[in-house]
């Protein structure tokens, strides 16, 4: 078990600076759409609004939320109702984590799959933003990436459940 619990710890060393990383490029976008936003508004009141601001927003805020996934993942700042489950000995409640975690990484990953799957599509039909004519299929193979590190940084969850399950 030991061994097992290194070969954990080295996964963790290589996923956590992946997420940290995804983690800051969906920062960058955050602070793109505070700034944009904001010239937008000011935009408005000068002359006319910002051509496209509302396309470059609504992809921004797509980012914003697949790069954020995986660190979310990693730190445990999502939001769990677990009232039911509390009350279960801590071996049914950990048994419940590797099943939950294990179950949720192979739906992340398939859905990063099909979002690559989409994302083919998108670049064969030659798919483009309205207002700016930005390919769409960039922000889906991103969507996919963030998927793919959801997928891993649930995935080593349920490798650390698997060590909590021995353990209790």
């Amino acid at each position: 078990m030991e061994q097992f619990k290194e070969k954990v710890a080295r996964i963790e060393k290589i996923i956590y600076p992946v997420t940290k990383f995804v983690h800051m490029i969906a920062t960058v976008f955050l602070v793109f759409m505070t700034l944009l936003t904001t010239a937008n508004v000011f935009a408005r009141f000068i002359y006319k609004p910002i051509k496209g601001s509302y396309e470059l927003l609504s992809y921004s805020s797509a980012m914003l939320i697949f790069f954020s996934l995986g660190y979310a993942q990693i730190k445990k700042e999502y939001i769990s109702v677990s009232f039911i489950v509390d009350q279960w000995s801590p071996k049914i409640q950990s048994i419940l984590d590797m099943v939950t975690h294990f179950i949720t990484s192979i739906l992340m990953a398939v859905a990063s799959w099909q979002m690559v799957v989409h994302a083919k599509r998108l670049f064969e039909g030659h798919n483009v933003t309205v207002d700016l004519g930005i390919p769409i299929y960039i922000f889906a193979y991103a969507a996919s990436v963030g998927l793919l590190i959801f997928a891993l940084a649930i995935f080593l969850d349920f490798l650390k459940s698997i060590v909590k399950v021995v353990e209790t």
